[in-house]
């Protein structure tokens, strides 16, 4: 596997369902079409969603007879100012291989910061309503971009909970997953939900991506190279088929890159000893850190754990035969 592996910046699919009852040939390729909604004057933010806790159960997914479309994230990070005006597109694809004609809107936004088991809890919400609308062809070549253009107010003005209630009062400093709700119209005049994280806005507090690893976590392993023997440390490992756009894979990469160490992944088996040593079948998928030593392995397990709240999956003294 090693360091050259899959960078985690797939697409994380939420399937909407819709009867288009269209044939590719009968469609035309539109440009997408922005154009303006009237904001309502009785908007309120959703104050609502404040505190609430989001795991990806409550990703929504729609399945129909005619075909269906999916919302592509691609690990953009949109804004370093989490307090700063936000603009962000939603790629709306098709997940069926059929065109499909669509007005499409981004209705709501929310910052989550994202935790233990892959959850998120919201902390801001819009402080401004969001009025673009597109209208356009989803395709399974190129995405439909739903742009959405508001900024973020903080929970703690929640007057729900006995905030102020005062729309400037911006997110905290920090890296916050943008959680967006879509209404997607079809042809046929149906509207469907979607509800999908698109982008990422401010900064880690951990410290950035470097060279080296950060002060008291051991250094990365020295001479990586194929048929060479190495410690493993493995912080992620998925069952064979995942996609790399699953979130525990994208948090995963971007724990490791943050850290300093090499970022990314690959199959498992690339890394030979390791399912036999983790218990695990053929053709898993894992994101691995290299040291030299057991010592050095077992320190990064452990401070990986005190930093994350997670334990690693295992270690094993492997052999890299996928390097180049």
């Amino acid at each position: 596997m090693g360091v050259a592996g899959v960078a985690a910046v797939a697409a994380i699919a939420v399937a909407v369902s819709t009867a288009v009852g269209l044939d590719r040939d009968e469609v035309t390729p539109a440009v997408p079409t922005p154009t303006e909604t009237t904001a309502g004057s009785g908007w309120e933010p959703r104050w609502d969603w404040c505190g609430s806790t989001v795991t990806e159960d409550d990703f929504s997914t729609h399945t129909g007879e005619a075909g269906g479309f999916d919302l592509e994230w691609r690990g953009e990070r949109v804004s370093t100012d989490p307090a700063a005006p936000i603009s962000v597109s939603a790629h709306l694809v098709s997940s069926t291989g059929q065109d499909g004609v669509v007005d499409a809107r981004v209705t709501e936004v929310t910052a989550g910061v994202l935790g233990e088991d892959m959850r998120w809890t919201v902390v801001g919400v819009e402080s401004a309503q969001i009025t673009q609308e597109v209208h356009g062809t989803v395709t399974d070549a190129a995405a439909l971009d739903v742009p959405a253009e508001t900024r973020l107010v903080s929970c703690e003005a929640n007057p729900l909970t006995g905030g102020s209630g005062t729309l400037d009062t911006p997110v905290p400093a920090g890296e916050y997953w943008l959680l967006a709700t879509l209404e997607v119209t079809t042809a046929d005049g149906e509207a469907y939900p979607v509800f999908a994280p698109v982008a990422v806005i401010g900064e880690p507090a951990t410290p950035p991506p470097g060279d080296s690893a950060p002060e008291g976590w051991p250094p990365s392993a020295t001479d990586l190279h194929h048929g060479g023997e190495t410690w493993g440390v493995y912080t992620v490992v998925l069952e064979a088929g995942a996609s790399t756009a699953d979130p525990r894979w994208l948090e995963g990469d971007r724990r490791l890159g943050a850290l300093g160490y090499p970022a990314g992944g690959g199959e498992l088996g690339c890394d030979l000893g390791a399912t036999e040593s983790l218990g695990l079948g053929d053709g898993a998928m894992a994101i691995a850190s290299y040291f030299d030593t057991q010592t050095d392995a077992e320190l990064f397990a452990q401070k990986y754990a005190a930093a994350f709240g997670d334990q690693v999956v295992g270690m094993a003294r492997v052999t890299t035969v996928c390097m180049d």
